[in-house]
């Protein structure tokens, strides 16, 4: 398909930045009310974007410049509406396509998946509500589409290759209940649903640096829950 261009504006007509949480989506404001929404998926990539937008040079981001994060207002968000009130630890955040071994099709779909104290979960973020002020996004913004329990991983297949891709096998699909306490393994109440056959998640990421630093957290966090480690396997 042929690119065509659809809007041009000069670099000096940007008049503020925001950014979100794990410096994967930026929104860009120019000068007339125009505004783009940039879904980058990786932190070095918004960071190349900033550098053509003259906003950011390898010392750092500019003095000059107005750029606003609200990765604040997407923790509370997930918080809130997510983990239903409790205060949680997010080890990671990053947005991957995602899989499931056991459709008919081969479908990839957008999810955001979050790393918490023993859990992994996969949501849906509305980014078209990615904007200038906290009234632009609503209760909806995250929906948590599945869940796993970091003690139920039984295998890990890893593809580092050039589109970078993780299958998860794991136990036991979960439902996620969080109580309105404080999150810890303990407080939350998932639902354990005992499948016939294991289960697996594929996901696909959009930065190298990301798969390595998931891979790390699992094992890390599974050592600390679980009796045994998981089967880990390379591939390209």
């Amino acid at each position: 398909t042929p690119l065509e261009m659809v809007a041009c504006h000069r670099v000096g007509d940007v008049r503020d930045v925001f950014v979100g949480l794990g410096f994967q989506v930026i929104r860009v404001c120019f000068e007339g009310n125009a505004t783009y929404l940039l879904i980058t998926r990786s932190m070095d990539r918004s960071k190349e974007l900033l550098c053509v937008l003259d906003f950011f040079d390898p010392s750092g981001i500019k003095n000059t410049c107005s750029i606003t994060s609200l990765e604040q207002i997407q923790i509370n968000l997930f918080q809130d509406h997510v983990c239903g009130g409790s205060k949680v630890n997010i080890y990671q955040y990053s947005m991957v396509l995602f899989c499931q071994k056991d459709f008919k099709e081969n479908l990839w779909l957008p999810r955001s998946l979050f790393v918490l104290e023993g859990h992994l979960l996969l949501c849906t973020e509305d980014l078209m509500q990615f904007g200038p002020s906290e009234n632009a996004f609503s209760p909806t913004y995250f929906l948590l589409d599945s869940c796993c329990a970091v003690i139920d991983v039984s295998e890990m297949a890893i593809d580092t290759s050039d589109s970078p891709c993780i299958a998860l096998s794991f136990r036991h699909t979960l439902e996620f209940r969080p109580s309105e306490k404080r999150y810890t393994t303990e407080h939350a109440h998932p639902t354990k649903k005992c499948a016939a056959d294991p289960v697996t998640w594929k996901l696909k990421w959009f930065s190298k640096d990301s798969v390595f630093k998931f891979v790390a957290l699992l094992k890390a966090i599974h050592g600390q829950v679980a009796t045994s480690s998981f089967l880990v396997r390379y591939g390209s």
